[in-house]
């Protein structure tokens, strides 16, 4: 029952900390340009639509420039082009070109310049159905442009800015570029109100704020903003919902003006049908297609650099390619006219709580179908769980490009598949924690049953291997220590003798006053010296020899039964006795024993044991002495203590003298590392060690603390079969 409690709070944190991280991720814009990318996909997977029968494009390319050999047009060019445009009686016609000074033609004199710059300027202010542009916003990077004043004048003048994300695409269109300081409307939006002036008079109105059809802007910033007229905009029964910052996947994105998203007619094939400039000047194009439509005249040369990337460009390669601004203006124009006649529905996105309710309801659903599987085995859970997160992935691919090109609704894909994501990951290491732990619970159980089993006959096995190591390297001692002794000794007489005779007879050079020595005098003392530097060295190898001797007569030692508290009081009497007399120390000394009554017997190799007692209380001793010849004053003080812990013995050795260097303290059991310089042979406190390790299966301890004192413990067990 509190498993079930724990995973249900789990699962809930789950949720709570994926829907949380995700909303953090989108309102910092992190995912901005990823949900933008998705966004361009779906438009990319709309079907080929028939060529519009609405717009016709008329456009200027690169071709036509090179045969007029000028650019931009000149008032002539352009003249004779709307002449023959209005001839052919379109419904509208929007010049996407500005032209707010006169273009002379150079073939041309100045009188006929003239009279072609009176007649486009007639032109413009009698032709009702005319619309020209102009570049209403003004930053440092991009500053306004004028457009003709016969057409501002006469209320025909349109702007052609367009909006670009961050990415540089087109994604949106300004049906308002500047709602704050003038009324102008975008081109798109000004030629389509005008061409649905004969469908019916449909026309562009403010918007029930109370109507249940309006859109809902999750930013107040635009709630009584007043736009060209009160409110928002609304063709027929549908609003055109301003963008705002937080619409849709748009977070970071500059929302001045009164801006729609494009609802891109297609990105396979033509959408719009085209006439080139060279046909229109020669009278060599289809006046049908022009008839009671919407023209739109712009440049799509690439040297005029008025294209850019929309999300059409990406179906196009490796290398996009860019569309044309009069274009872009024409899937404006015709987006508008859709909604207007009921063709297709403006996009629309849901409220920021809407969207996030979504995102939870799915969420606590992925949870619920997560937990079903948390009782399979852990390899099986990851598996299954892993299958339905992509399953719901693909049909929640499917439900948001359904509401996409069918409601025109923009629901949040990519943050539900980031949420799944991320709760399938937080799922699966709170499962696999979860099951390793209640696999551990039963894995405890059955190791503290085999532990117990097991661990007495791993004890037996250690110290049955530590005493054959141990029993190795004595008898290896053992079994080498006279053969060595005597190899040893044989040239160490020989080097003994010469070095005997050498010193002698330096000496005795040394006492001649013949002047002829007088000078050498110096190196006889030095070649003295070194004599007895060796003599030194020599002493120090006996002792090792005798240290070799005597181990190689102990090893021949037996198991016996023996009081512990009579061993340790021989040791220490023999080898303060010994100690006296080999260093000339007479200082008495503060010793404390402290040896626990009826102790049960204790089994030893008793020759041996006595060996590494002595060694130690001879060390002890030694530390004493050193530090009493440094300081005259101090009291040395040693203290010996047996007791008995259970099955085991314990003996302390613990004196006041200097004891040991850090430096020292790791390497002094070490063999052949002596502490005492010339007097050591670096075998005492190693073969104490094998000793107590190896053949007693016991436990030699060491505490120190340099010039204050030094503590050895130990340990062995009272049976040794």
């Amino acid at each position: 029952m509190n498993q079930r409690i724990t995973l249900f709070f789990s699962g809930l944190l789950t949720v709570v900390i994926s829907v949380f991280c995700i909303y953090l991720l989108r309102s910092q814009g992190i995912i901005e340009s990823y949900e933008l990318e998705l966004l361009d996909w779906f438009f990319l997977q709309r079907q080929e639509q028939p060529v519009s029968e609405e717009i016709v494009l008329v456009t200027i390319t690169e071709d036509d420039i090179e045969q007029l050999e000028q650019y931009p047009l000149s008032d002539k060019k352009l003249v004779q082009l709307l002449e023959r445009i209005i001839k052919a009686q379109p419904r509208v016609i929007g010049l996407d070109i500005i032209r707010n000074f006169p273009v002379v033609d150079q073939n041309l004199s100045t009188s006929e310049n003239q009279l072609a710059t009176e007649r486009l300027q007639a032109i413009f202010r009698d032709s009702n159905n005319l619309y020209g542009i102009a570049k209403i916003t003004n930053t440092p990077l991009f500053p306004s442009i004028s457009g003709s004043p016969i057409l501002e004048q006469a209320g025909r003048l349109a702007a052609a800015d367009l909006v670009l994300d961050k990415d540089g695409v087109a994604r949106r269109g300004n049906l308002y570029p500047d709602y704050k300081q003038n009324h102008i409307q975008g081109l798109g939006l000004a030629v389509a109100l005008k061409y649905l002036e004969k469908e019916g008079g449909i026309t562009l109105k403010n918007a029930n704020t109370n109507s249940s059809k309006i859109c809902y802007l999750p930013n107040t910033e635009h709630e009584n903003t007043k736009y060209p007229q009160s409110g928002w905009l609304q063709l027929n029964d549908h609003v055109l919902c301003p963008l705002t910052r937080k619409f849709g996947g748009y977070v970071t994105h500059s929302d001045s003006g009164y801006q729609i998203l494009i609802n891109w007619r297609s990105c396979r094939g033509t959408s719009f049908p085209q006439i080139t400039l060279s046909d229109i000047l020669d009278d060599n194009f289809n006046r049908s297609l022009i008839k009671d439509r919407l023209v739109l005249i712009g440049n799509t040369s690439l040297s005029s650099n008025d294209s850019f990337n929309t999300p059409c460009s990406k179906n196009t390669g490796n290398t996009p390619k860019q569309m044309a601004g009069v274009e872009i203006m024409a899937h404006l124009a015709q987006q508008i006219i859709d909604i207007a006649m009921g063709i297709s529905l403006p996009i629309n996105a849901w409220k920021e709580e809407v969207e996030i309710g979504w995102i939870v309801l799915w969420a606590i659903l992925m949870q619920l179908i997560f937990s079903k599987f948390l009782n399979y085995k852990i390899i099986f859970f990851w598996t299954f769980s892993f299958i339905t997160f992509i399953f719901f992935g693909v049909c929640l691919y499917y439900v948001n490009l359904y509401f996409f090109l069918v409601r025109g609704i923009w629901l949040p894909l990519l943050p539900l598949w980031l949420c799944f994501l991320l709760q399938y990951c937080l799922t699966c290491i709170i499962f696999s924690f979860y099951r390793l732990k209640q696999n551990n619970f039963y894995l405890e159980l059955k190791v503290r049953e085999r532990t117990d089993s097991l661990e007495e006959a791993f004890k037996k096995l250690q110290n049955v291997q530590q005493k054959m190591i141990a029993q190795e390297k004595l008898n290896f001692l053992a079994n080498n220590a006279v053969y060595l002794s005597h190899e040893i000794r044989n040239p160490l007489a020989s080097i003994k003798l010469a070095n005997l005779i050498s010193t002698q007879y330096i000496s005795n050079l040394s006492k001649i006053k013949a002047s002829a020595f007088q000078n050498e005098l110096a190196t006889f003392t030095e070649i003295l010296d070194n004599c007895n530097l060796i003599q030194e060295n020599i002493s120090r190898i006996d002792k090792i020899i005798v240290r070799l001797n005597e181990q190689g007569e102990s090893n021949q030692g037996t198991l016996i039964d023996c009081e512990i508290n009579e061993v340790v009081d021989e040791s220490l009497s023999a080898t303060i006795y010994a100690f006296a007399s080999r260093h000339q120390w007479t200082k008495s000394i503060e010793i404390e024993t402290d040896y626990t009554t009826n102790l049960r017997k204790v089994q030893l190799y008793r020759l041996d044991f006595e060996r590494a007692l002595c060694n130690l209380i001879d060390n002890s001793l030694y530390s004493l002495k050193q530090k009493h010849d440094k300081n005259p004053d101090f009291c040395p003080k040693l203290s010996l203590t047996t007791k008995q812990l259970g099955e085991l013995f314990e003996v302390i050795i613990e004196d006041n003298g200097e004891g040991i260097n850090p430096e020292d303290e790791k390497k002094v059991m070490e063999e052949f590392y002596s502490t005492k310089g010339i007097e050591g042979t670096g075998l005492g406190l190693f073969i104490v060690k094998q000793i107590i390790e190896g053949q007693h299966g016991g436990k030699l301890t060491l505490l120190t603390k340099w010039q204050e004192f030094c503590r050895i413990t130990i340990t062995i067990p009272c049976s040794l079969s």
